[in-house]
């Protein structure tokens, strides 16, 4: 993960008490599988761009990961835009809340403010440096 998203990150007012290293308290390296996140996780992986996404749940992906006709581990998100007070904003209202992180109590809000391109089905075997917001 780039420097440009640590910062962003650590710039960020959690609603958790601040420590000085997000990467060790924060974000959590997670391996490219299914399983590993939920609906309501916020990620932050390469692609090869930089993406930070809310994980949701679709009715084909009811756990934010899906296998494709093709046989492809896909994962089911909203593209969050690198803004601090959207950022903030997800993490006190859907972070975790997995019933809330559904593509169709969501998706018209986020399509309307985000545009209707924000909704993202990513290939998981393209994905490289896989992190997940971890607030404890």
């Amino acid at each position: 993960m780039n420097r440009k998203f640590l910062n962003f990150f650590n710039s960020l007012e959690l609603p958790y008490q601040k420590v000085d290293d997000i990467r060790k308290y924060y974000l959590q390296r997670i391996p490219v599988s299914r399983g590993v996140v939920q609906p309501g996780d916020i990620i932050i992986f390469d692609y090869p761009d930089t993406y930070i996404a809310l994980v949701v749940s679709t009715q084909r992906a009811p756990m934010g990961t899906f296998l494709s006709t093709r046989g492809n581990n896909l994962i089911t998100t909203f593209k969050l835009p690198e803004n601090k007070i959207i950022i903030e904003e997800a993490i006190r209202n859907l972070y975790k809340k997995r019933v809330r992180a559904d593509y169709y109590t969501i998706t018209k809000a986020f399509k309307k403010v985000f545009g209707p391109e924000s909704f993202r089905t990513f290939n998981m075997s393209k994905i490289d440096n896989l992190y997940k917001l971890d607030l404890r």
